[in-house]
This record gives structure tokens, sequence and C-alpha cells, in this order.
């Protein structure tokens, strides 16, 4: 390959340096224009006045869209509720080859215990007259706990 003396690659960077920039010039020039036309676009009378129809017409596209995919939607949740049936009947088994989990592991012994479910159960109301109690006091009349 032909190298340039220092001077002609100099010369050859300038130039090329100074076409990018004349470019870079238009580029920003046509980005400006874009942005007047819109901003005259979003701030016309026009523009605002039917922004109401604009925002019912796109919730009528999403509706009739759902609508349309209602069908393929309840088929593929059918298909994971199928999918699951069963589940924690089959104890999981330890992993083949070199694993972290083996077969001593507390994850394949007792595997994923569901929690109990919280019961909410009313507190005793408090000893005394209701009088007693002012607006924000801090009574247990009405109040729930988790046990």
């Amino acid at each position: 390959m032909d190298e340039l003396p220092d001077h002609d690659l100099v010369d050859a960077l300038r130039e090329e340096n100074d076409s990018l920039r004349l470019r870079v010039g238009q580029l920003e020039a046509a980005a400006n224009e874009y942005r007047r036309q819109m901003t005259e676009v979003l701030t016309c009378v026009s523009w605002r006045a039917t922004s109401p129809l604009r925002g019912v017409a796109g919730k009528g596209r999403l509706w009739r869209r759902r609508v349309r995919t209602l069908p393929k939607r309840l088929a593929r949740r059918g298909d994971a509720v199928r999918g699951t049936m069963t589940t924690w009947l089959f104890p999981p088994a330890p992993p083949v080859g070199n694993h972290l989990v083996t077969a001593a592991s507390p994850l394949l012994r007792l595997p994923f215990r569901e929690p109990e479910p919280t019961r909410l159960r009313p507190t005793s109301p408090p000893a005394g007259p209701r009088s007693a109690q002012g607006p924000g006091s801090r009574g247990g009349a009405g109040r729930l706990t988790v046990r």
C-alpha cells in the first residue's frame, strides 16, 4: 500500500474533516427544521382540539386487538394450566454430573414447602366504657391481628 507523505496525509484528513463538518451542519439544519414543524403541529388549535378523539380511537384499537387475540390468550392459559397438573407430585431428582446441588442437599430433601396462609382474627374489645376513648385513641376495637 502506498504511503502518503505526512503533509499529504494531513491535507487529506483536513479535507475529510471539512466535508464531515459541512455534512453535520446540513443534518443539524434539517433536524432544526423538523423540530420547528413538529412544534407548529403540536401547538396548533386543531391538534389540541382533536386530542380526546385520538385518545378514544387509540383505546378502541387496543380493545379491538384484545378481543381479536382473546381466543389465543385463553388457549395459551389453558396450556399453561394443563402443563402444571403434575406439579409437586414427584420429588425432585438430584442432578446428574458436576453440580453444586448434591443428593444430601436440603433443597432436595424438603422441596418447595408452601407457607401456611395467614389468618386474620379480630382482637378482643377493650375493657371499660367506649366513652373513655377519644377520636384519636388506638383502642383494639375492630382491629385485625395476624395469627
